[in-house]
């Protein structure tokens, strides 16, 4: 570093970086939704900023450096909105999905869990036109982000103590979403 740059770095964040160099492996991570794209109506339009994904990818060409986005969304779905970024690793649904066929491997149990909690949110989801339900390989989204404010938390208040309380259920609270 020039002088000039270590005069506006603060000692704590010199310090960090300086870990950060010696690590000897490092992983550096980032979620998708709020992180690398901005969060919007419609999370199909969640489109990541290109100079995150760049960022991503050279991270992941330096030596003993990996490079990870990790969401709740469906491994497919990030795959589709990142464009599968080469060296960088994908996981989906808040780390359950590593493989293309992940659900393949969900007993039937396990996938008339889900069915079951589909139908529940899809019920209260037909309060309102702002409500959505997202189905995934192993779980199912309630978003609520387009619905009125006291709708929308009394719904998912609704899916926490209605779906979000079967057997087998782990819930999860995201930005505006269960």
């Amino acid at each position: 570093m020039t002088d000039a740059a270590e005069q506006q770095l603060s000692p704590e964040l010199e310090t960090r970086l300086m870990e950060l160099v010696r690590t000897p492996v490092l992983l550096v991570a980032s979620d998708y939704d709020g992180t690398l794209s901005p969060i919007v109506a419609n999370p199909e339009d969640a489109v990541p900023h290109r100079e995150a994904l760049v960022a991503l990818r050279q991270l992941a060409d330096l030596p003993q450096t990996h490079a990870a986005i990790i969401s709740g969304r469906s491994l497919t779905d990030l795959a589709d909105l990142t464009g599968e970024p080469q060296g960088v690793h994908l996981v989906g649904s808040h780390g359950s999905e590593f493989e293309p066929d992940f659900a393949s491997s969900l007993t039937a149990e396990q996938r008339r869990l889900r069915d079951r909690i589909e139908t529940a949110m899809k019920e209260i989801a037909a309060r309102d036109e702002g409500l959505m339900v997202e189905t995934k390989p192993a779980s199912v989204a309630f978003h609520f982000r387009n619905a009125p404010s006291e709708v929308g938390q009394e719904c998912a208040q609704a899916v926490m103590d209605g779906p979000g309380k079967y057997d087998g259920v782990v819930v999860k609270l995201g930005k505006m979403v269960v």
